[in-house]
């Protein structure tokens, strides 16, 4: 039996560009779940008469972010991801791009930002205030290409909020981003409130991550601290089978049915065909279950900052002792 988890987002016709489509294997999270442009479709495929794939039924209404679960008992998992992206592009790497604004304004905002590098070639790097300035920059923009690994983002204590290549230049801030400054729609696509913190699942740079904070503080750390390829997304699944038990459920009974992840003749061959009609059962009556729910995360406003996507570590106090919150970078010298 292959089952997989597939969240839909959906931005509404202004912003379509922004759709996504994410698949995750519920039986194997080693590899990378994968992100397609589902290419102006607004539902996600339906399941047809005679196939052996199954589904709980998701309907979709307006803008938002919504799941689902398809299962197949004799299909493999690649031909039951090919079922449900059908029509759909692969982005994978090229999701971020664009994700948070338009295209257009990226590249002119980069474009600023190696012109001010330039000029700034004797520097550690430039105060964020020069080009929020021009008016070719916003947070959200700037944040987005740091992320992308165009240059790094430093605080004006030291500490490196993105990733941090030796040689490249620096954008320096004052302050952690806002939240609404970097999750899409400055929204969380769900929130999971307890008394000791929150958590939240957010679209971010074109990909799905989970932040918390721990009450009452107001600096939320991505679970996931690289954006090294979307690897390692077992607690996604784990917080959205939070949510919906029959998930985590359809997950726990294909991992200990006595199958084993592979072509489903394998899976024949170690585990007995004799299971499958029980197994088969089951997990239908769970997407059943499952399909008779509202299947449409509830949003919430992103609240807070956002702490350091990787590292934390800190250059030599010295070279940022001049810098000051009302004035530039143009005393700081690279070493």
């Amino acid at each position: 039996m292959q089952c997989l988890l597939a969240i839909l987002l959906l931005t509404g016709n202004e912003a379509i560009r922004n759709n996504r489509l994410a698949i995750m294997n519920l039986g194997r999270t080693e590899e990378d779940y994968q992100i397609y442009d589902p290419r102006g479709k607004q539902q996600f495929r339906s399941v047809k008469t005679g196939s052996d794939v199954m589904m709980a039924t998701s309907r979709t209404v307006g803008p938002g972010t919504y799941v689902t679960v398809y299962c197949s008992p004799s299909q493999s998992f690649e031909k039951l991801k090919d079922y449900a992206t059908e029509g759909a592009e692969l982005l994978q790497n090229l999701s971020g791009v664009g994700f948070h604004q338009d295209i257009a304004k990226e590249a002119e905002c980069l474009n600023t930002i190696k012109q001010k590098f330039i000029l700034a070639w004797n520097r550690i790097g430039i105060h964020i205030s020069e080009l929020l300035d021009t008016n070719r920059c916003s947070k959200s923009a700037i944040y987005s290409l740091g992320l992308r690994n165009e240059f790094y983002i430093m605080s004006t204590i030291g500490e490196t909020l993105t990733l941090h290549d030796k040689e490249q230049m620096a954008v320096i801030t004052d302050y952690l981003f806002d939240m609404s400054d970097v999750v899409l729609d400055g929204k969380l696509a769900c929130r999971v409130k307890t008394s000791s913190h929150d958590r939240g699942l957010a679209w971010h740079q074109g990909y799905l991550n989970i932040f918390q904070k721990q009450s009452p503080n107001n600096v939320w750390y991505p679970i996931k601290r690289t954006m090294q390829g979307p690897k390692d997304y077992e607690y996604i699944i784990d917080f959205i089978g939070e949510l919906y038990g029959e998930i985590d459920l359809i997950r726990n009974k294909i991992l200990g049915g006595g199958l084993v992840p592979g072509p489903p003749s394998m899976s024949y061959r170690r585990s007995g065909s004799s299971k499958h009609p029980t197994l088969q059962q089951s997990i239908k009556d769970l997407l059943q279950k499952l399909g008779d729910k509202n299947l449409r995360l509830v949003e919430s406003n992103a609240e807070g900052s956002i702490g350091p996507f990787v590292g934390g570590k800190r250059r030599e106090k010295s070279k940022l002792s001049v810098f000051q919150k009302s004035t530039s970078a143009v005393n700081v010298f690279r070493g």
